[in-house]
């Protein structure tokens, strides 16, 4: 009785996992585009592959913040995890995984994407 509900948080948290590993085109389009142009793209000058999944309904770009919004199915309660974008003096692109400051069920995703995005911590 106690390992099920443990379980499936693990099958859960690993099912996010693999939505954020579906960002991986996203993530290589947006900093191609960043290192070859030196800005951000505009949301109508980075043509994202369409992914759709069991566990994943969308990964958009979100140009007004520099961010991969990836959005899950009911497999993961609909959990919304944003990569956000940093380019450093280089030029080189790094992200960082966050979430909205109002995210339910945080709990679900990794350690390091439980920061709200901008830093603070999510409530």
């Amino acid at each position: 009785a106690i390992a099920i509900p443990s379980y499936m948080d693990y099958t859960q948290r690993a099912k996010v996992s693999e939505m954020i590993l579906a960002a991986a085109p996203a993530k290589m389009a947006a900093a191609e585009y960043r290192v070859s142009s030196g800005e951000w793209p505009t949301a109508d000058a980075l043509a994202l592959p369409a992914v759709e999944t069991d566990i994943v309904a969308s990964v958009a770009w979100d140009a007004d913040n520099n961010q991969i919004v990836l959005t899950g199915t009911d497999e993961v309660d609909g959990l919304v995890v944003n990569l956000q974008g940093d380019a450093d003096t280089t030029g080189a692109v790094r992200w960082d995984c966050c979430m909205a400051a109002e995210a339910e069920n945080k709990q679900l995703a990794p350690a390091n994407c439980r920061d709200a995005c901008g830093g603070d911590e999510v409530d």
